[in-house]
């Protein structure tokens, strides 16, 4: 049996913090290091915080037809259907991209808009 995401998320950011601390009793201190620690820890405990708890709490962001509001912290696959409350329109993601710094984009087929090109499972903006 696989480990849930919610494990595999623990075991990464215990994995970090172990390393952390080896790399601090060799060095004798850890500076930039030990600021970069701490953000990934909280990117990591932003992602379990985000992770669906029940069927129930994954409704809470569907529309009656089954679309998924867009939430850019939010991850989405490809046939998926999408709410945009901004543009108050839904549409289908067709494809799914990966920019050179890293971005990870879906790339919606709005009626009224067309294709949009949308940030999907970035970081909380409380960093």
């Amino acid at each position: 049996m696989g480990l849930s995401k919610k494990q595999k998320l623990e075991l990464q950011k215990k994995y970090i913090l172990a390393a952390a601390e080896e790399y601090k009793e060799e060095k004798g201190g850890m500076n930039t290091i030990d600021v970069r620690v701490r953000l990934l820890v909280k990117w990591i405990d932003s992602k379990i915080k985000n992770l669906p708890k029940s069927k129930k709490e994954k409704s809470k962001n569907r529309l009656k037809d089954g679309s998924r509001i867009y939430n850019i912290c939010e991850v989405y696959e490809v046939g998926e259907k999408i709410y945009h409350s901004l543009f108050k329109e839904r549409g289908v993601v067709i494809k799914k991209e990966t920019t050179n710094a890293g971005l990870h984009l879906i790339i919606i087929n709005f009626k009224k808009r067309g294709r949009i090109k949308l940030v999907e499972n970035s970081p909380p903006k409380s960093w």
